[in-house]
């Protein structure tokens, strides 16, 4: 959850998801002198305000007249507050507001937060100053909020100045500002080639600069930046079907994978030299689920005494349901067409003989899990059960 949590913030949610309109007044406890932040409907007439039986609020309007507490969503006392630049931002903790006597979740403010403020990437990059002049001018710093890859012909309109909805998108976000350097997005297009672009508010890039070649750099700071952050472990199991070939009937036949364990394992690590050190992870499409899935290894390991194929993925941040499924199809097809389709035809030396190891078939009872959905199959005594549509 954030630590903090703009009014604006607040006003979105409540306009969205209850068409209400809050405002936010500050007060002095008459008893106590403490100040306090009422938030409430707006056009509302409050006159004034005051705690009373411990944390209950009392408000009366010009006329003296109680206040409909309906009228009135909550309040924080200014010591959790912070008025700035005619911005005021909250305490994620000592919010608590509600609308028509039901509480609202902090989860949902910091949710929102997350999207309407998000934070911005670390990378400074050195440029040429931002101007629509088309010579060369004095270096000045250029503070990435964050960086999108797209097509050559996306890349193009930007750079030619014409409106652009990702341009659009980014302005809809709220980054701080920074008083030291020019904020803006960085584009990058197929080549590794960059725009560097101010948008100033605009939908088009009001002020731009070229920056050849820059994808690389950005791809090394990523990286670096997701290895430091990436501290979440997922793991996704799949069943894994190995074989071997009966010479005397000319035909695939299945073994225990449980009686090759060790061989199996040395097999797979010898498999798996990436070319980078996010492995699997580094042939994700650009997206959330990249910027949140750090490394993806192949492996083996015991479950329930049974040897499964595992994803051992590292994040930096947890997915939500469509991430997490994007992530699991992305693995299958890894298993299946990618690192998997090149592993099942290595021949793995044992004392029986050759065998191979698939973790990927076409079957009715494949399935890829996390170990939380494997728990709860194991609890409820219903096995492994298929993924649906497999």
């Amino acid at each position: 959850m954030n630590k903090k949590i703009h009014f604006e913030t607040i006003q979105k949610l409540f306009k969205e998801k209850y068409d209400a309109e809050p405002e936010v007044k500050l007060f002095e406890n008459n008893k106590t002198g403490e100040l306090y932040d009422v938030i409430f409907e707006k056009g509302v007439d409050i006159a004034f305000f005051t705690m009373r039986n411990g944390n209950e609020y009392f408000c009366i309007d010009s006329n003296g007249m109680p206040l409909d507490d309906e009228k009135v969503f909550g309040y924080v006392n200014a010591a959790y507050a912070e008025h700035d630049s005619g911005k005021i931002f909250f305490d994620a903790d000592a919010l608590a507001l509600n609308y028509r006597d039901t509480a609202i979740d902090n989860h949902d403010f910091a949710e929102l937060e997350k999207r309407l403020f998000p934070q911005r990437t670390n990378i400074i990059l050195k440029t040429e100053k931002l101007c629509q002049k088309e010579f060369p001018v004095s270096l000045v710093h250029f503070c990435v909020d964050e960086v999108v890859y797209v097509q050559d012909s996306e890349f193009e309109i930007i750079r030619n100045g014409e409106y652009s909805d990702i341009l659009k998108e980014y302005n809809k976000k709220n980054y701080e500002r920074s008083d030291k350097y020019t904020n803006g997005i960085l584009i990058i297009n197929k080549n590794g080639d960059g725009l560097m672009v101010d948008t100033q508010g605009y939908d088009y890039a009001r002020y731009k600069a070229y920056a050849p070649q820059v994808g690389e750099y950005i791809k090394k700071q990523q990286t670096m930046e997701m290895r430091q952050r990436a501290n979440i472990e997922l793991n996704l199991y799949v069943p894994l079907n190995v074989t071997r070939w009966d010479y005397e009937c000319d035909a695939e036949e299945s073994v225990d994978e449980n009686d090759y364990v060790a061989e199996i394992r040395e097999a797979v690590q010898r498999e798996n030299r990436f070319e980078t050190e996010r492995g699997l992870a580094e042939y994700l499409d650009a997206g959330k689920v990249k910027e949140k899935v750090y490394k993806i290894t192949p492996a083996v390991e015991m479950y329930n005494g049974k040897l499964l194929g595992v994803a051992k993925c590292l994040l930096t941040e947890n997915l939500d349901a469509e991430e997490l499924d994007n992530l699991k199809e992305y693995c299958v097809g890894q298993f299946s067409d990618g690192w998997g389709e090149g592993f099942e035809q290595r021949e793995i030396s044992t004392s029986d003989g050759n065998i191979y190891v698939h973790f990927w078939e076409y079957s009715n009872t494949y399935y890829i899990k996390t170990e939380e959905e494997l728990k709860q199959d194991f609890e409820q005594g219903q096995g492994m059960q298929p993924m649906q549509g497999m």
